[in-house]
């Protein structure tokens, strides 16, 4: 019995069950992403190159600190469902417990 060899292009591997789980764990990280704090970060690469030894170094480790706290979670979230449109199931569910593990920031 021949063997049909897989592609490893993106829709190579990408099932119908992987791309279905893939938009709702996006849809699930975007509604928890705090799109102030990612547009900041965006915003402001250079928050993220700092001295250590700077007088200011508290302070801008604080901030990079916040933003990794507000966007752990989704980010999480969304490379599990990058993951799973990939169709790595392991990567995908183990990412996934891991976004269900992180807390989750509560904004106003």
């Amino acid at each position: 019995m021949d063997v049909i060899p897989r592609s490893d292009t993106f829709w190579g591997r990408c099932t119908i069950g992987g791309l279905v789980m893939g938009v709702l764990m996006t849809l699930s990280a975007s509604s928890l992403t705090h799109w102030p704090t990612a547009r900041y970060a965006l915003c402001n690469p250079l928050v993220f190159i700092f001295d250590p030894s700077g007088p200011e170094a508290e302070a801008k480790f604080a901030i990079v600190a916040e933003i990794a706290r507000r966007l752990a979670k989704p980010m999480v979230r969304y490379f599990a469902a990058w993951c799973a449109v990939r169709s790595r199931w392991r990567l995908m569910w183990a990412s996934f417990a891991a976004s269900c593990v992180l807390p989750a920031v509560e904004f106003a």
